[in-house]
């Protein structure tokens, strides 16, 4: 009996628990559904002011870099105008007009350039001229002397001497001109003359130098004038040919010659002898 009125005395809680439970579910889903709604938008809108911020620091970056370029421009435009002014105040100062165009100014540039060239060369010109009078004056002085000394040259008589050294030989002389070949004793009691052209195929002038080479102590000497060396080296040539012993004197002009020292000489040798 009891035990029946025990279990008739109980009281079941499920509806009451389950309505708690789904209360609860709901509060949790509530709550989490804040919660998560909460994050994401604190999220989101970190994440705009990250981007935006970004876009303000690359316009700052931007702006600051435009701000450099204007700078650097407006101090070529200052030291542009400096410059300007400088070439206007120097335009002003050679008497020009600081409106001058640059085709003009090149113009006159130009002309100016090609002015200072021309007094350049006025000014060498008359320098070398007057170098000019100078050496012409110099070459006629010389060319004066020079003819004083040809007239005296011509006019002077030329002694010539033995040498007075090594063995006594027999002179006989030859005079070498531009056109022919004048032979003489020490005497000068013989002379021939020879044309120029006759000297190495002429018969009298070889005859003269094989006679020459049979003479005992004979010797020819050539006594060259200024204008005879050709004449020289002809006659030298053909005397040569031939093994005729000669020697040469160069003579200064034109002069008349004078074998007297050895006439002297003779008259010493013989009234030595005597």
């Amino acid at each position: 009996m009891a035990r029946r009125r025990r279990q008739g005395l109980e009281v079941s809680l499920f509806p009451f628990l389950s309505v708690l439970a789904c209360v609860i579910g709901t509060l949790t889903l509530i709550l989490a559904s804040m919660a998560v709604s909460h994050v994401g938008s604190s999220s989101l809108e970190g994440i705009r002011l990250g981007e935006r911020f970004d876009r303000l620091q690359a316009a700052l970056v931007q702006t600051r870099l435009e701000r450099d370029a204007l700078d650097s421009q407006l101090t070529t435009a200052q030291a542009d105008d400096a410059d300007r002014d400088r070439f206007e105040q120097r335009l002003t100062g050679l008497g020009l007009s600081p409106e001058i165009s640059l085709e003009e100014l090149e113009k006159l540039v130009d002309e100016r350039r090609a002015a200072s060239e021309i007094v350049t060369l006025s000014a060498r010109a008359a320098r070398l001229e007057a170098e000019k009078r100078t050496l012409d004056e110099e070459v006629a002085g010389l060319q004066a002397d020079v003819d004083v000394r040809a007239d005296a040259s011509e006019n002077l008589t030329m002694r010539i001497a033995p040498s007075g050294t090594g063995p006594v030989y027999r002179p006989y002389f030859a005079e070498c001109t531009a056109d022919y070949l004048e032979l003489h004793t020490a005497k000068s009691d013989f002379k021939y003359r020879v044309p120029k052209e006759d000297l190495l195929r002429g018969l009298d002038f070889d005859r003269f130098l094989r006679r020459i080479r049979l003479l005992r102590n004979a010797r020819l000497v050539f006594l060259i004038r200024p204008d005879g060396v050709e004449t020289y080296k002809m006659a030298n040539e053909a005397a040569s040919r031939i093994d005729v012993p000669t020697a040469k004197l160069p003579l200064p002009g034109d002069g008349q010659l004078d074998f007297s020292l050895f006439d002297d000489q003779e008259d010493q040798e013989t009234g030595g002898r005597g």
